[in-house]
């Protein structure tokens, strides 16, 4: 089996609405934008769109709408993390059913655990899917000072 090779992946960010619910007009029009300028797969929704401040079903549903609007002209990578191991595990379940090409997640990095627990959230969310698996950073690509 061929290695999956996302290419150049781009992360939209998600627009909002004054009420706080997610402009679903304005999202597919970013995806058109990513799709046109280079985009050779998306991975949402990243903290560059603000996972954090959507609720669970708001999550799912952003992914169901960026699949549709995709129509499988580049991968989407499903950003699954939560600290919640079992809360990460059933979002890559369901991207994975959603039909993503990967799954995306960082450790948790809201409260410390030990690095075996760590690797062991991590395993569990990878093992719970058969789709490529990668491990993202969710800390700045600035260079460390000296």
């Amino acid at each position: 089996m061929a290695a999956f090779q996302p290419g150049l992946v781009h992360a939209p960010v998600t627009p909002f609405k004054r009420d706080q619910r997610v402009d679903y007009a304005r999202y597919a029009k970013i995806i058109e934008f990513h799709l046109r300028n280079g985009a050779e797969a998306l991975a949402l929704p990243m903290p560059e769109g603000e996972d954090m401040s959507l609720r669970d079903g708001e999550l799912r549903e952003l992914l169901e709408f960026a699949m549709k609007q995709v129509k499988g002209r580049v991968p989407v990578l499903a950003h699954v993390s939560d600290a919640g191991t079992s809360i990460a595990v059933e979002r890559a379940v369901h991207a994975e059913k959603t039909g993503a090409a990967a799954i995306l997640s960082h450790p948790p990095y809201f409260w410390h655990p030990r690095p075996a627990m760590i690797v062991e959230h991590l395993a569990r969310i990878a093992a719970a899917v058969k789709l490529p698996f990668y491990v993202c950073s969710p800390r700045s690509s600035r260079p460390a000072r000296s």
